[in-house]
């Protein structure tokens, strides 16, 4: 009430948090909030970009740190469409570029025929992907609209999404709390719903950080063969800290579905710990 007394506490450690904007009244506080956070979310994504780029080049017996210092990847990067490696490694951080490109710009010929091979694996993936999500939503009252699916979230059926306006791409739609809205234009959104008469799946991109042992992969793939969900794709490594580390793609009929195989995985004896990311 007007002419109440209270008390406000601040800490000089103290930063935005986006839940905030459930709450806060004024314009212009969402949009400083907004702004913070974008920035934070620029910063870390660069942080990760670098991390991964430097671990994928070590990976092939290169050293990202010399090649950038001495110039060497310039020009590999000017083919990108970056004009500094910052720009990459936060591309690469958002997931809207990969570290192995720009390695097969450093070697086109090395890993020409390696490249060829991902991109039949992922046409066919596509094509798969396409078939079963090719009206699963509604846009507004519109018909025969162009619909991708954002693989940075890749929502499923049962979880609230947000559809955007792509220029030149039609309708891209995210979960309705994926981070990446904090960085589209709030006017090109346009209401979407699930089509709840067709029924069919989704594809979801799972990690697994898991015990480095014979097998593993085997329980993994058993488990999730068991809940009938079928795996489009399989891959799986180790850390820097010796673990297992597997990625799969997977088509979900829901939201349900994809819980009771994300609880499933982590009950498994050698699980570290289980979680989405995006689709490969």
């Amino acid at each position: 009430r007007t002419g109440d007394m209270v008390e406000v506490k601040t800490s000089p450690d103290g930063v935005p948090n986006r839940r905030w904007l459930d709450f806060v009244v004024t314009s212009k506080a969402k949009n400083r909030i907004r702004g913070w956070t974008r920035r934070e979310e620029k910063r870390e994504a660069e942080r990760m970009g670098e991390a991964i780029a430097k671990r994928k080049f070590a990976a092939r017996g290169l050293d990202f740190a010399k090649m950038l210092s001495g110039g060497k990847l310039d020009r590999p990067l000017a083919k990108l469409d970056f004009s500094e490696a910052r720009d990459f490694y936060r591309a690469v951080g958002f997931g809207n570029a990969a570290a192995d490109d720009l390695i097969r710009a450093v070697h086109p010929r090395k890993f020409a025929r390696e490249a060829g091979k991902d991109e039949r694996i992922k046409s066919i993936v596509n094509r798969i992907s396409r078939d079963e999500y090719k009206d699963a939503v509604v846009v507004g009252s519109y018909d025969n609209i162009l619909v991708k699916f954002a693989r940075c979230c890749a929502p499923v059926p049962g979880e609230r999404i947000e559809g955007f306006i792509t220029r030149g791409r039609g309708i891209t739609v995210h979960s309705h709390d994926c981070g990446k809205l904090l960085e589209i234009d709030p006017d090109r959104r346009v209401e979407v719903a699930w089509n709840e008469k067709r029924p069919g799946r989704m594809p979801v991109g799972l990690s697994v950080t898991c015990e480095n042992r014979k097998g593993m992969l085997s329980e993994l793939t058993a488990t999730v063969s068991d809940l009938s969900v079928d795996i489009l794709k399989a891959d799986i490594g180790e850390d820097e800290a010796g673990r297992g580390h597997a990625k799969f793609d997977v088509a979900v009929e829901n939201i349900e579905q994809l819980e009771n195989l994300l609880k499933s995985l982590k009950s498994l004896r050698g699980v570290i710990s289980v979680g989405r990311e995006a689709v490969s």
